[in-house]
């Protein structure tokens, strides 16, 4: 049991360097700004001692207590975003970091699930004279049902909600119905948005070289998506084979 101080950990998404610049296609709660990080770093290092998720994992492994406020600092999903913004900030000021990336899109130009769902409800929505008609007609016509008890109207508020609602609430199979569905009216050019890419493997070689913590998922994206993932990354999976000269540990989130 730990006791004392317990540790904070924070997790960020996409670091940007103008959230304005994004908006339109890529989810606002998954943004933060290259000075706001910065602004928040800056007061939690007046605050709490930073520490790795090494360190982290180790204290609590072995019952030790924290003498001290500590917090630790991660990024989930592997944007490309978080090389560019965060990891020259984290170096300069000498933060250690935890990365967490899907091995199955690290160096392609392919789109994590929610962002191309996301996406795609946007621009349906600009379309849609009535959004809550339109898409309670495209789940009736894929013979898609939410779960009883889901409120279609409340779900399309905005495409954010809507997309948050039927990633989590649908099986993958039928996201990706759905999915399919609205691409075949507005196709999109997923290796044209350059800010909601991945990783390559070169920066994560780099970003390990220099202290960082690189947690993977080892799933395919195919295989993980939706109600019936759990949202729970598979652990021991067999990494891809372009993979770089270090080891990527496996997590689970239950």
């Amino acid at each position: 049991m730990v006791c004392g101080n317990v540790p904070l950990v924070l997790s960020y998404h996409s670091v940007v360097e103008d959230i304005a610049m994004h908006r339109g296609y890529s989810i606002p709660e998954n943004l933060i700004s290259q000075r706001m990080l910065e602004r928040q770093l800056d007061w939690l290092g007046c605050r709490y001692r930073f520490i790795s998720l090494d360190e982290l994992g180790a204290c609590l492994e072995q019952g030790q207590p924290f003498d001290r406020p500590a917090v630790a600092i991660t990024f989930d999903d592997g944007y490309s975003s978080v090389y560019h913004h965060a990891f020259p900030l984290l170096k300069r000021k000498g933060i250690p970091a935890g990365l967490f990336v899907v091995t199955d899109l690290i160096g392609t130009a392919r789109l994590q699930i929610y962002d191309k769902l996301y996406l795609l409800l946007t621009r349906a929505f600009s379309r849609w004279s009535s959004p809550a008609r339109a898409l309670a007609d495209l789940l009736l016509q894929l013979e898609v049902q939410l779960p009883e008890g889901t409120a279609l109207r409340r779900c399309v508020r905005d495409p954010f909600t809507s997309m948050r609602t039927l990633f989590t609430t649908l099986p993958q199979s039928q996201v990706r119905l759905v999915i399919n569905a609205l691409e075949a009216e507005d196709k999109i050019d997923e290796s044209a948005l350059t800010g909601l890419h991945a990783l390559t493997w070169d920066m994560i070689s780099e970003m390990h070289g220099a202290g960082m913590t690189i947690l993977a998922d080892h799933r395919n994206q195919a295989d993980g998506v939706g109600r019936d993932s759990g949202f729970a990354p598979e652990a021991g999976t067999t990494a891809p084979r372009a993979h770089p000269p270090f080891r990527l540990s496996g997590w689970s989130v239950r």
